[in-house]
């Protein structure tokens, strides 16, 4: 199986479908390595940490964090789960895409 298919695979399960593979994550999306390579390894994809830690560095997207410590991994954005990913919100400004908007009012 190529890598990438694995990625996607990886994707699906830390953003959308932990349970796909019986794993869970914790509130801030994080799932155990060894947790997850044994529970992929039994529904049919093969993979050990070096394989993994190929995938996460080599994709170009960035999909895929790894813990301060290596011993966890956790998809970076596009989660369909309630995560808390330590990131701020905002309210964007009330004029936000209004420049947009005249650009193309402009090309009309």
């Amino acid at each position: 199986m190529d890598d990438n298919k694995v990625s996607r695979f990886l994707s699906l399960v830390l953003r959308h479908e932990p349970e796909k593979i019986g794993i869970t994550l914790d509130n801030a999306g994080w799932a155990n390595i060894d947790e997850l390579l044994r529970s992929a390894s039994e529904v049919g994809y093969s993979l050990d940490r070096p394989r993994l830690l190929k995938i996460i560095e080599k994709n170009d997207k960035q999909r895929f964090t790894l813990s301060s410590d290596g011993h966890c991994i956790r998809a970076a954005q596009g989660h369909s789960l309630a995560i808390d990913l330590g990131i701020p919100t905002s309210i964007p400004p009330k004029n936000c895409g209004m420049a947009q908007q005249r650009r193309i009012s402009n090309l009309l």
